[in-house]
């Protein structure tokens, strides 16, 4: 009897269980950017783009649904270029809005994700640092040439519903950052190019993070 009752009471308690289990996840903080309704997005090729932030974006875009927050498709480049063609988008017209949303209904996206690069700046600066050396009982103080290289990176993003044409989101996004490297130290400096496009990862991040609920 014992036994039975035993058995019974770990059947409910497991049934119980999956229940909650099955329940879905209700968000602390809403996403800073409501798409419900949106289940796919196109990111199209962003204008004055020579640090390649449009593949970025894709990538962390279609990273984060990978991992199923948010919840939504993203269109590969392939899709992408295929559409550009197939709607024979002139030169001239290309970062039209007109363009975008031909592109965006043949991939039969909900929305566009656009923008354009607005600055990208780049400092160097040479310094020599004092250092002291000693062996045995004997030291001695020698100068050390330091480079220090800053990187400025500035994009305006857009995002716009397919069907009421209607632009949901625009900032404009901000990101910078020091890299200093000596001549006795390990420290590396990245080339221009790899240092815009950190900035711009750390750009696609935050722009990502306003689209997922905070759970």
């Amino acid at each position: 009897m014992i036994l039975i009752k035993t058995v019974t009471l770990l059947t409910i308690m497991f049934f119980f269980t999956a229940c909650l289990q099955d329940q879905p996840k209700v968000p602390k903080k809403a996403a800073e950017i409501a798409m419900s309704d949106v289940k796919t997005i196109l990111v199209y090729p962003f204008y004055q783009d020579h640090t390649n932030i449009t593949g970025i974006m894709r990538e962390t875009l279609s990273e984060a649904a990978r991992e199923g927050t948010p919840l939504f498709n993203i269109v590969t480049l392939k899709a992408t270029s295929k559409a550009i063609e197939q709607t024979q988008v002139t030169p001239k017209e290309f970062f039209s809005y007109k363009s975008l949303l031909k592109v965006a209904r043949k991939t039969k996206s909900d929305a566009v994700l656009f923008g354009s690069v607005e600055e990208t700046n780049s400092t160097e600066k040479v310094t020599f640092e004092d250092r002291t050396r000693c062996k045995e009982a004997k030291c001695w103080s020698i100068k050390v040439m330091c480079k220090q290289q800053q990187q400025y990176f500035v994009t305006t993003l857009n995002l716009l519903i397919v069907r009421q044409k209607k632009l949901i989101y625009t900032k404009q996004f901000k990101q910078g950052q020091v890299w200093y490297h000596c001549a006795d130290d390990h420290n590396k400096i990245p080339s221009a190019l790899e240092a815009k496009q950190i900035l711009a990862q750390k750009i696609a991040k935050k722009f990502v993070s306003k689209l997922i609920p905070e759970y």
